[in-house]
C-alpha cells in the first residue's frame, strides 16, 4: 500500500512539473484573505500557479442532495483579465492537478444561483478516478465497461 502511494505521489509530482505548476504554500495567504473567507480558507486543501493560472484545490464534502465528495478546482488568471480558456487548457489544468483518469464538469446554472464575485472558472471533479458522469458523448459505451460509478 505505501509503495502504490509513494508512486501515486511520484506520477502526481511528475504531471505538475511537466505544467510548470509550483505548490502555494497555504501557510502563506494572509490572515486578512482568510478572514474575509473563512469558507474558503477552511476548504482550500492544495494550492498550485503556474506562469498563467493559480488553481485552488477545495474538498466539497457529501451533502444531502450529493451523497459524495468533490473536488472543485477554482481557476483564475493571475493577471486578473478574464478567463477565456479554450477548452484544452481547461482539460490541461485538470490532468495537471488531478489526473487524466478524473472526469470534471463545469455548471452553468440558472440566473437565480449565478454568484459572479470573481473571474473564476470552476471545475467539479468527481474523487473517484474512472467516474463516468451520465451526460456527453459514449456514455452508454463508458457504462456498459464499468466505468461509471
Amino acid at each position: 500500500m505505501k509503495r502504490t502511494l509513494a508512486k501515486g505521489r511520484t506520477a502526481a509530482t511528475r504531471r505538475l512539473q511537466r505544467g510548470g505548476w509550483m505548490s502555494v504554500n497555504l501557510n502563506a495567504i494572509p490572515e486578512s484573505t482568510r478572514k474575509a473567507n473563512p469558507i474558503a480558507a477552511a476548504q482550500t486543501r492544495a494550492a498550485y500557479q503556474n506562469h498563467t493560472y493559480s488553481v485552488q484545490v477545495w474538498l466539497d464534502e457529501p451533502k444531502a442532495a450529493r451523497p459524495y465528495p468533490l473536488i472543485h478546482l477554482l481557476i483564475r488568471r493571475n493577471d486578473g483579465e478574464e478567463i477565456c480558456a479554450p477548452w484544452d487548457e481547461l482539460q490541461r489544468i485538470k490532468n495537471d492537478i488531478v489526473g487524466p483518469d478524473h472526469e470534471a464538469i463545469e455548471l452553468y446554472p440558472c440566473e437565480s444561483r449565478c454568484v459572479r464575485a470573481a473571474s473564476m472558472r470552476h471545475l467539479f471533479v468527481h474523487v473517484s478516478p474512472g467516474h463516468i458522469w451520465p451526460v456527453g458523448w459514449g456514455v452508454e459505451d463508458a457504462v456498459r465497461k464499468g466505468g461509471a460509478s
